[in-house]
């Protein structure tokens, strides 16, 4: 099998964490002179997670239902819980070794356990596999072919983690009131985002597929607009991150131990572990074009920094004390870390992969 250079990783690597650093940056800089304030970064939040993110879901679930191996999907969909899992627990346990203080500990394994899910495996997968496209002839072997199945394959992984994140994830880290421990109910369980890609693999298996996807469908344009729409999501996410950053920052200082147990946990503990997995049960699935493709994303997620969304989360009414502060902090140094990396780790991913 071909293998790929760490230099021609490291570049569209680099280029798509670059994209969401110059949208952030100019975020921060809007918000030091008073364009951005807090009503309008909290405003901001909320129409992402009420109304962008569940278009933007709604489309991707919609547009990639395309065939996948059974035995592909079902690694894909469960393996959100493992990862979120490895995340966690090496959050929970770095934070604990190096003494983060109770004020800092959620931030700190919110960040460790919940990964850039959508955006940045998309630009990241985009760019590094078309190369590859003889690695994974999934949907042929043309460079169109493999990006369209990384598409599938990322949006299989996200029909799990969504609940996860937008659900479980903001309810946990509302934390607790004066009466004990928030209520968990099915709605908290079914946020905006959540219902979008419910709603999108609901339409791809019914009639109404035929509607909206087909160019010349009637409800063709309704769908592109949803995914205009949709596609706002990214850019005022990365809006509300510089945002967050510039008011989380101004005067204040990182505790050092807060990231390095969050930086440590998501970007080396939770790879390692991941790769380590992979290496064990090589044989199961790496001559198989599909699932090998599967484990590509996985471990791309699992490799991939934390979600700048946790910068929106932590706009929303009602979260623990001290987590717009420390959240965006963590993501400064986060990304910058992960162009070294990732690069690094999808090396060694297609060094295993190329193994006779």
């Amino acid at each position: 099998m071909q293998e790929m250079s760490l230099a021609a990783i490291a570049v569209p690597v680099a280029l798509a964490v670059l994209k969401v650093a110059l949208v952030a940056g100019l975020g921060y800089l809007l918000t030091r002179r008073g364009v951005l304030h807090q009503a309008v970064l909290a405003g901001l939040s909320n129409l992402v997670i009420q109304v962008t993110a569940p278009c933007l879901n709604f489309a991707n679930a919609l547009n990639g239902s395309a065939s996948a191996s059974v035995p592909a999907s079902l690694l894909l969909v469960m393996s959100a819980p493992v990862v979120l899992c490895l995340g966690y627990v090496g959050g929970a346990g770095l934070a604990r070794l190096l003494g983060v203080t109770e004020r800092s500990r959620r931030s700190v394994v919110a960040a460790a356990t919940f990964q850039n899910a959508s955006y940045l495996p998309l630009a990241v997968a985009a760019a590094v596999l078309p190369p590859l496209a003889g690695l994974f002839p999934v949907g042929g072997s043309s460079p169109a072919g493999i990006g369209g199945a990384a598409v599938v394959n990322i949006s299989l992984f996200s029909v799990l983690y969504l609940p996860l994140f937008w659900g479980l994830g903001l309810w946990w880290l509302q934390g607790e009131t004066d009466d004990g421990p928030r209520r968990l109910s099915w709605r908290v369980l079914l946020p905006p985002p959540v219902v979008g890609v419910l709603a999108g693999y609901g339409a791809a298996l019914t009639p109404l597929r035929l509607l909206l996807t087909p160019p010349h469908a009637p409800l063709h344009s309704a769908l592109l607009a949803v995914l205009d729409v949709g596609q706002l999501t990214i850019p005022l996410a990365n809006l509300v991150l510089g945002g967050m950053l510039a008011l989380a920052l101004g005067g204040r200082h990182l505790r050092t131990r807060d990231v390095v147990a969050a930086t440590m946990a998501k970007l080396a503990l939770a790879p390692g572990v991941m790769l380590a997995l992979l290496a064990i049960t090589r044989r199961h699935w790496a001559h198989e074009p599909s699932l090998a493709l599967a484990a590509f994303v996985v471990f791309l997620e699992c490799a991939t920094p934390p979600a700048t969304n946790l910068a929106v989360m932590s706009r929303s009414k009602g979260l623990a004390g001290g987590t717009s502060e420390i959240i965006p902090g963590l993501l400064l140094v986060a990304y910058p870390l992960s162009l070294l990396t990732l690069p690094l780790w999808l090396t060694a991913f297609f060094r295993l992969l190329s193994l006779p």
